[in-house]
């Protein structure tokens, strides 16, 4: 099934049930989708990771012929070797990349992505705004969604962050 399809589905259902609350309204939606042969994992915090940049940039500036990747069309790794095999065309031939820096390539590793432990969380100010307005147009029962969202008054608003002029890269 194509993902323009399985989105369509997803729409269908949201259509279908007219009023999406929460989080786990949307679960369902997505679950009834492909006549219930989905499987959904509501993502924990725990999930995601912060990888930290290990390539060298001393070896990134001095390349010459730099490959960048949306010129790449084949990428190839190999077990115990720290450098990709990249091609830049279908029938081209291989090109060895070393990007890493040297005390990785010299010890044979590279340190584990940190795990997230806690949720990033959105300001004191933005949840009260949120639950205020909700609370004129969604049931009680379905509140409880919105009032536990965990809070961080450290935390940048990311809408207003990026502008959209800046993504046609």
């Amino acid at each position: 099934m194509s993902a323009d399809n399985f989105h369509h589905q997803v729409e269908q259902q949201l259509k279908s049930k007219k009023k999406v609350y929460d989080f786990s309204d949307f679960i369902d939606c997505i679950q009834l989708a492909n006549s219930g042969k989905v499987t959904v994992k509501p993502m924990e915090v725990t999930d995601f990771y912060k990888y930290i940049d290990h390539s060298s940039q001393h070896k990134l500036k001095k390349s010459t012929n730099r490959i960048y990747l949306k010129d790449i069309v084949s990428v190839e790794v190999r077990r115990n070797n720290f450098n990709l095999f990249v091609k830049t065309e279908h029938d081209g031939e291989l090109r060895e990349i070393g990007f890493l820096k040297m005390k990785h390539i010299k010890s044979h590793s590279i340190p584990d992505p940190i795990q997230n432990s806690s949720p990033r969380g959105i300001t004191e100010a933005r949840k009260s705004a949120i639950i205020s307005t909700l609370t004129r147009v969604i049931p009680e029962n379905r509140l409880p969604f919105w009032q536990n969202l965990h809070t961080n008054d450290n935390s940048i608003d990311l809408v207003n962050i990026l502008d959209v002029d800046d993504c046609d890269e």
